[in-house]
């Protein structure tokens, strides 16, 4: 039997979740990043907004350095325990550390004191996550060669990654950041904070060791586990990105649409607690409905990704979720500031606000799971054009463009809050009508636009399954020739 042939079985349940578990840590490390940390650094620690644009800026630059290096090494990376499970376990305590500090910033600062917190410890937060994330998700190659396994084993990543950071949200609303009497904006109260920021800081540390010591035994199984990759050095890294990019047609497209889809989440998930609270007129209790409904997006997504990957192939079904994505939020608030949606104290609003949610977000997260795995599929096309095996390279092309996109919707989301002229430590009495109705419209508008040119990347995708399946054959027969009798 042939390398492939034994690596390409099937990997039990409880080793998939395990496996996914450990992206819980990301989910909430991710939910809090997106959703809370410029509202808290901006109108509850009180940082300008331009200065909350810059240190996000720096973040970005420390991913495009040291996401490539990380994934690179950890390809090359020769141990006891393989490749990837190294990285994974050194990753969880200063993953922890870091999230705890950067949530937690001293008290009573100047804006220059503030600006560094928040710039290092959130790079350094970023770096930490990358540790473990990168070698992480190289294990869904390592793992299996199958189309459906692979499937199957982003599917459980996405599924723990979105539950731990809809619990997130959860937690946020309804317990740390709940309504006060003090606090009518519940999101506006510093003491929530604190709390907020140990059980993040837990709940990462405990799904990564979790993770990594559940599946340890199998990886070092995997026979892609112990296969020799050649390390890149530092100064190679930047050509061989460069070689990838530049001889796969599927890659570029897989890279542009993955980048212009996380942009569009980012303004989604920025935008949630300025959106709710100013626009739509909700409570954080209010708010937190939309857990409910990603809950039921994520099931549904996981209970069918297979199903329609099969039916449809991994374009169509990338390219149709994000124009359903793209058109689903960004139309309910266009329908508002045309006059044209129930008021916000009509009875009505909540039923159509969570069907319009319900719809973006099972678009965005069925484009999710999809692009993980074509990227998965994308490594065995470089292999079989190169010869070098390098995973983690690979995805940390996909993964700096995550946190890149993700942190540049928050730049430009940024940019929104002052083209809108949106005022600082603000209640909801303390905003002009005329800056809401400005940032909605800002919103609504580039939210659509990213996610349509998110759709047209992917529709350039061009590994199909059956490509796959040829270039699988192709691999076997090279590797069975050059293997030592």
């Amino acid at each position: 039997m042939s390398e492939l042939a034994s690596q390409s079985g099937s990997v039990s349940r409880p080793t998939r979740f395990l496996y996914g578990f450990g992206l819980a840590a990301e989910g909430v490390k991710n939910n809090i990043f997106n959703v809370f940390l410029l509202f808290f650094y901006q109108q509850v620690v009180g940082l300008d907004a331009a200065l909350c644009g810059i240190a996000v800026l720096i973040t970005l630059l420390v991913d495009a350095i040291g996401d490539p290096l990380i994934g690179s090494f950890s390809d090359g990376f020769r141990s006891r325990w393989g490749r990837r499970l190294p990285f994974m376990y050194a990753a969880s305590l200063p993953l922890s550390l870091m999230f705890f500090l950067v949530m937690s910033p001293p008290t009573g600062q100047p804006q220059w004191v503030l600006f560094l917190w928040l710039t290092v410890f959130a790079s350094a937060t970023r770096v930490s996550m990358a540790l473990f994330w990168l070698p992480h998700q190289s294990l869904v190659v390592e793992l299996s060669d199958d189309f459906g396994t692979r499937t199957s084993l982003q599917n459980f990543r996405n599924i723990f990654a979105w539950l731990f950071g809809l619990l997130n949200v959860w937690m946020g609303y309804n317990v740390f950041l709940a309504t006060t009497p003090e606090y009518p904006v519940g999101v506006l109260n510093p003491a929530g904070y604190a709390a907020f920021a140990v059980w993040g800081a837990c709940a990462m540390l405990v799904a990564t060791l979790v993770c990594t010591i559940g599946i340890h035994r199998v990886v070092m199984r995997a026979p892609a586990t112990h296969r020799k990759v050649d390390a890149i050095s530092v100064s190679a890294v930047p050509r061989a990105m460069w070689g990838a990019v530049q001889g796969s047609g599927a890659y570029r497209a897989a890279l542009a649409g993955g980048l212009l889809m996380w942009i569009a989440f980012g303004l989604t998930e920025n935008m949630r607690n300025y959106i709710s609270p100013w626009f739509w007129g909700l409570t954080s209790e209010q708010t937190s409905y939309l857990i409910y409904v990603i809950v039921l997006a994520v099931v549904i997504v996981w209970m069918f990704a297979g199903s329609m990957t099969e039916r449809f192939g991994k374009r169509r079904l990338a390219t149709g979720a994000m124009l359903l994505f793209a058109i689903s939020e960004p139309t309910a608030m266009g329908l508002r500031l045309a006059g044209l949606f129930p008021a916000n104290d009509s009875p009505m609003l909540m039923p159509l606000l969570l069907g319009f949610w319900f719809l973006g977000f099972f678009g965005i997260i069925a484009a999710m799971t999809v692009w993980g795995t074509m990227i998965g599929d994308i490594t065995d096309e470089y292999e079989l054009r190169s010869g070098s095996r390098q995973e983690g390279l690979l995805f940390a092309g996909g993964t700096f463009l995550q946190k890149a996109a993700l942190g540049g919707g928050g730049l430009v989301f940024s940019n929104l809050l002052l083209f809108a002229q949106f005022p600082e430590n603000t209640g909801t009495s303390g905003v002009d009508p005329e800056s809401v109705r400005r940032l909605a419209t800002s919103l609504a508008v580039c939210v659509c636009l990213f996610g349509l040119l998110a759709a047209y990347g992917f529709s350039r995708y061009g590994l199909t399954r059956e490509k796959h399946v040829e270039i699988l054959e192709a691999l076997a027969e090279k590797r069975v020739a050059v293997t030592p009798p």
